[in-house]
C-alpha cells in the first residue's frame, strides 16, 4: 500500500487548534466596527470608525471609550494597545489607558473600556487629530489582529 499511512486502531489523526478569526470592535449595542462613547452622563453607540468623531462643543471634556470586542473561536490570551498617536494639532491634551489582556472562550465579546481622552480646552477649527488602536486575540493555532483609527474633527 503506497501512500497510505496506517494509525494503530482507535487512532485519529490530530489537528491543532484552528487560530482566532473575524476579530473586530464593535460598540456596546453590538454593532460591528463601532464604538460606544460616554460623555459625563450621555452615553452614545454607533460611532463609526470610518467616519470622524466631530468635536464640536467638547474642548476639555473627557470622553470614555467603549471597545468591545467579537472573536470566533477559542482565545488563550487577547490584548489591546494604543498603536500610534497623530495629531499635530494638540487636539488631544492627554489620555489614559491601562493595556487589557486576559483569556476568553470565542465566539464572544469582551468589553475595553478603559481608554480616557481629554480633549484640550481650545480646539482650532479645522484641526484634527488621529489615534490608532490594535486588537490580538491569540491561541496554539495562531494570531487575529485588527487595527482601528479614531478621527478626531473640529469643523
Amino acid at each position: 500500500m503506497f501512500g497510505r499511512t496506517v494509525s494503530g486502531f482507535g487512532s485519529r489523526a490530530k489537528r491543532g487548534e484552528a487560530a482566532p478569526s473575524s476579530l473586530l470592535i464593535q460598540d456596546a449595542a453590538g454593532n460591528d466596527n463601532r464604538f460606544t462613547t460616554t460623555i459625563g452622563a450621555t452615553v452614545a453607540h454607533d460611532n463609526d470608525f470610518s467616519n470622524p468623531y466631530v468635536v464640536a462643543g467638547l474642548a476639555g471634556s473627557t470622553i470614555t471609550f467603549g471597545f468591545y470586542s467579537q472573536v470566533v473561536g477559542n482565545v488563550n490570551s487577547w490584548q489591546w494597545s494604543v498603536l500610534n498617536i497623530n495629531d499635530p494639532a494638540g487636539v488631544i491634551a492627554s489620555y489614559s489607558s491601562s493595556p487589557s489582556s486576559g483569556s476568553i472562550t470565542g465566539p464572544t465579546t469582551v468589553n475595553w473600556t478603559n481608554l480616557s481622552i481629554t480633549l484640550a480646552g481650545s480646539i482650532g477649527g479645522g484641526s484634527m487629530a488621529e489615534f490608532q488602536v490594535r486588537v490580538v486575540a491569540t491561541n496554539s493555532g495562531g494570531t487575529d489582529t485588527a487595527d482601528y483609527t479614531l478621527t478626531f474633527l473640529m469643523p
